[in-house]
């Protein structure tokens, strides 16, 4: 009887611990915090974006075009001069050189400033009027920009849209240290398109056109022959251009290259304008 009792005790016992074992482990499952689901992809703000990212982009961060808000570079180009009045006309084979930097800056909304400065000069041979005899007669050219725009974005095609202030002169130079030159000041408006023609992760291809006219106030001034005074006048300017595009995305800004070709017209008042036909090529970057 008394083994009985104590085989009973030695049952219940052992139940107890079972049933605690139980209870423990049970207790230690609902301590447990689950682990989130990482399949799932994080929320993102589509207002807020990482550095780097661009509309363009879909390539590694080391070449995913950004927004960079300073731009500069220069032009270089072959410019050909054609001039006819009374007296001589240039003799249509002169070629000379021209040479245009700029320096820019743009807002993320569209908003810009940019500068340029435009210079060229051949040596060239004009053909007297009356005789035909040869003489020399350096035609130059120089016009300084500065422009306010808004750059307007459809879809593959972006718009400048502008207006600005203008300071240009043209004229020539004579064998016997004489000039004659046109020059004056105003205000200029312009336009300029840009079409993507094709895209890569690091890289965009477009086609690239646009142009300005300028209404100017000056005066007309002589170094020879003497007697002559200086005279106020008006004068215009005109130029449109065409030519492609490539612009290369990097981790810190973007190079690019222009190929185009560009004609100007630049008209005083009483005299047959100067023509300016330039085929050039331009580096630049944006950073």
């Amino acid at each position: 009887m008394q083994r009985r009792s104590h085989h009973g005790s030695i049952q219940r016992l052992t139940l107890a611990a079972v049933l605690l074992t139980a209870n423990a482990a049970r207790g230690q499952e609902a301590a447990v915090t689950p682990l989130p689901d990482l399949s799932s992809p994080p929320m993102v703000d589509p207002q807020v974006q990482p550095a780097g990212y661009g509309s363009s982009g879909g390539g590694s961060p080391a070449c995913t075009a950004c927004y960079d808000p300073w731009s500069a570079g220069v032009e270089f180009g072959i410019t050909r001069f054609v001039h006819t009045n009374g007296n001589f006309a240039l003799i249509d084979d002169e070629v000379g050189a021209s040479f245009r930097p700029y320096l820019g800056y743009e807002t993320p909304e569209g908003v810009g400033v940019r500068g340029s400065v435009f210079i060229a000069a051949a040596e060239s041979v004009a053909i007297d009027a009356d005789d035909s005899s040869l003489f020399e007669a350096n035609p130059v050219a120089l016009s300084i920009d500065i422009e306010l725009y808004r750059r307007l974005r459809f879809d593959s095609f972006e718009l400048l849209l502008g207006a600005g202030a203008q300071g240009a002169g043209y004229g020539f130079e004579f064998p016997d240290g004489g000039d004659t030159t046109w020059a004056g000041g105003g205000g200029s408006l312009m336009a300029e398109g840009r079409q993507l023609i094709h895209v890569s992760p690091c890289s965009e291809w477009s086609v690239i056109g646009g142009g300005q006219v300028g209404y100017l106030l000056g005066e007309k001034s002589y170094s020879s022959p003497p007697g002559y005074d200086d005279v106020g006048l008006t004068m215009t300017t005109g130029r449109a251009y065409l030519g492609f595009e490539y612009r290369r995305h990097l981790s810190r800004g973007d190079l690019l290259f222009q190929l185009k070709g560009e004609t100007q017209v630049w008209r005083a008042d009483g005299m047959p304008g100067m023509g300016l036909d330039t085929t050039g090529f331009q580096f630049g970057a944006a950073w």
